[in-house]
């Protein structure tokens, strides 16, 4: 993505990347194995045509490249291709607005739509069928209390340090401020900032989820939003030092060095509060006490020492009759039912009856369900 520039030094792209492997939903993956973290992965490779289309390259739109980018992208997280469907958007708006050919630039992104589709009618047709039945939708969470949050050593999805708040507010102001000598840097961080926003509690999320109660269930955390916001902060901030250091005044290098100082400082400092978050995490596996750390949990035994066995039991099984999660997302109901509710229900009505039922996976690879019951009526299975 920063190659694509064609403004980033090598010293500074390097400084940019190792920023960006510690921040946000990138280290998620070692967490909790988001699949978000693979979709922040693909986010920058997508966005380096964006960056095309500003910069007005001959050939603006690489109708193959793009398409097939965006389609591994939804293979991969269906969220992530709606967030860069928003900010991509904004750089088809700057290069049609700008381009000579824009006949060519409209088809050619038309063509690039078509094949993407193609490519991803199978997750199409999934959230078809997602939208068109009666499915349980995931637990509902409150937009505010997962938006991205300054938090004083812990660099997580949902915090960032203020020293690395810092950084990123020099990036922002440096892209803007120099509007006239760069104008691609703008965009970068202008878009940066713009969605940085939006991942934080300074938006009104909680106005928001009471006006648009399905991002609750849908959305479920702004901090998402930071996939996009990352990058595009990044390569602005590896831009603008690239610039600063061309220019040989005292009053550049200094910049330069302050700048670069303090990003380096920062990303350390957050590379040694990851990993104390994530020994601490191991020190509440260890811990007798405690089951999961995050989960909603309906059943589980009352020696907790059980569940550590039973993952590491030969018995790949053990673990899920000693515990039951009651996590019901996208799984068939009968009926409506509101998604505050639903853990409850499920828990009640599959996990607590687990017992009564015997499940079967039959020699040609269907299922079999057997129960039995007084009287001859119907039985939905939920």
């Amino acid at each position: 993505m920063a190659k694509e520039t064609e403004q980033v030094s090598l010293p500074f792209l390097n400084l940019g990347l190792f920023i960006f492997l510690e921040l946000g939903y990138i280290p998620a993956w070692i967490q909790g194995q988001s699949m978000m973290a693979w979709g922040g992965a693909i986010v920058p490779w997508v966005l380096r045509y964006g960056i095309r289309m500003i910069k007005l390259k001959k050939d603006q739109i690489n109708v193959i490249g793009l398409a097939v980018s965006m389609a591994i992208a939804a293979q991969t997280h269906n969220l992530t291709v709606a967030m860069l469907i928003l900010a991509l958007t904004p750089a088809f708006i700057v290069a049609f607005v700008k381009s000579n050919e824009k006949k060519k630039l409209f088809r050619d992104v038309i063509f690039s739509v078509i094949i993407f589709l193609f490519l991803s009618a199978n997750i199409i047709g999934a959230l078809l069928v997602l939208k068109t039945n009666n499915i349980a939708m995931p637990v509902p969470i409150d937009l505010k209390g997962i938006a991205l949050n300054i938090t004083p050593n812990l660099v997580q999805r949902n915090h960032i340090t203020p020293l690395m708040l810092i950084v990123l507010i020099i990036t922002a102001g440096l892209a803007i401020i120099n509007f006239n000598k760069n104008k691609l840097n703008f965009w970068l961080g202008l878009g940066g900032a713009s969605f940085f926003f939006l991942s934080t509690k300074a938006f009104p999320w909680g106005i928001t989820e009471r006006l648009l109660p399905f991002l609750k269930t849908s959305f479920q955390s702004p901090s998402r939003l930071t996939v996009i916001a990352y990058p595009l902060l990044l390569v602005s901030l590896s831009i603008s030092l690239s610039s600063i250091a061309k220019r040989k005044n005292l009053r550049n290098i200094i910049l330069k060095w302050g700048i670069t100082g303090l990003a380096v400082i920062a990303s350390i400092s957050a590379l040694f509060d990851f990993q104390a978050y994530l020994h601490s995490n191991t020190l509440a596996y260890l811990d007798n006490n405690v089951v999961v750390l995050y989960s909603w949990v309906y059943k589980v035994p009352k020696s907790r020492t059980i569940i550590r066995e039973d993952m590491m039991s030969r018995n790949q099984g053990k673990l899920f009759q000693d515990l039951a999660n009651s996590e019901p997302d996208y799984l068939p109901i009968t009926k409506k039912i509101d998604s505050g509710q639903i853990v409850n229900i499920y828990g009640q009505k599959v996990v607590k009856n687990t017992d009564n039922f015997v499940r079967k996976v039959n020699k040609d690879g269907s299922l079999s369900l057997i129960w039995k019951q007084k009287k001859p009526e119907k039985n939905y299975c939920q």
